[in-house]
């Protein structure tokens, strides 16, 4: 690795490493700043919405005692579902397999 050369800073004659300030590149200072406004507006709205979660957590109990009987009602629902959709899928197991058995190239193992 080579080292980086030396940067001379002379401010009596406005130059840096022999170039004069006047045509050194230049930036937006705004651009440069628009990430640091990301994050600090990113921080503003976690804090905004913090602020609503005590409210949020004194609502807790109640919308639990609702939900117990919806709870129980959709259990049942898809309970009943489960027991549907098993039974159609016995019945069309059963249903191949009795035509698998049935087939020439079963009758010919057997």
């Amino acid at each position: 690795m080579s080292a980086r050369p030396a940067v001379d800073v002379d401010t009596a004659g406005r130059t840096v490493s022999g170039r004069t300030l006047e045509n050194l590149p230049t930036f937006d200072v705004h651009e440069v700043a628009k990430p640091l406004y990301a994050y600090v507006g990113a921080l503003d709205l976690a804090l905004e919405r913090a602020q609503s979660v005590p409210a949020q957590v004194r609502t807790i109990p109640a919308q639990v005692k609702g939900l117990r009987g919806d709870v129980a009602a959709r259990v049942d629902v898809v309970t009943e579902r489960a027991t549907a959709v098993y039974s159609q899928l016995t019945a069309r197991g059963e249903r191949l397999v009795s035509a698998l058995r049935r087939s020439p190239a079963a009758e010919q193992l057997g």
